[in-house]
């Protein structure tokens, strides 16, 4: 494992850690303005790490229902591909607003 692997999964504020399997997931490659298909199978496995000081993860824990979601999410191709409609402080703001943030912790529903 490379240094900073073991720097990241080793740290204080490493509260949760997932390992995506290569045949498990994938993610959008750039240049979707070019290609047809925007999703790319992941050629490696993937470590995603949490860290969070002790005050956030007492506020907000990483469930095992969170990550759940976030495995589908990388599980999940996607099909189609809409440019964002605004820039990301327009859109932290609104979700700020419209409480989107606390939404997040709750199951989706259909």
């Amino acid at each position: 494992d490379k240094e900073c692997w073991k720097a990241l999964q080793g740290s204080e504020h490493m509260t949760t850690s997932l390992r995506l399997e290569q045949a498990d997931h994938g993610f959008l490659e750039g240049s979707q303005q070019h290609r047809q298909t925007i999703w790319r199978s992941s050629n490696h496995d993937t470590s995603v790490f949490f860290l969070q000081s002790a005050a956030a993860a007492a506020k907000m824990p990483i469930s095992a229902a969170k990550q759940a979601r976030l495995r589908a999410a990388f599980r999940s191709p996607v099909t189609s591909y809409e440019p964002p409609r605004c820039d990301a402080m327009d859109w932290w703001r609104r979700a700020s607003r419209t409480g989107a943030f606390e939404k997040l912790s709750q199951p989706r529903t259909k």
